[in-house]
């Protein structure tokens, strides 16, 4: 499991699309889209108890969940 997602620094955007994940307010998720706004990154989570969410990694504090 990878806090807040370090691995993207390492691989494309895309990669990170599909990853199941875990937030400690909206539970687990799917990331379906990653986008960069200027030094932030942004994510959106689908989760299955509030919908989606538009997400700074930065402050989002994701856990990827074991595939």
């Amino acid at each position: 499991m990878t806090d807040s997602f370090s691995r993207l620094d390492r691989r494309s955007d895309s990669g990170v699309v599909g990853a199941r994940v875990r937030q400690a307010r909206f539970g687990e998720g799917l990331v379906v889209g990653v986008e960069r706004d200027g030094p932030d990154i942004m994510v959106t989570v689908a989760f299955a108890s509030v919908g989606r969410k538009r997400l700074s990694l930065q402050y989002a504090h994701l856990e990827e969940l074991d595939a």
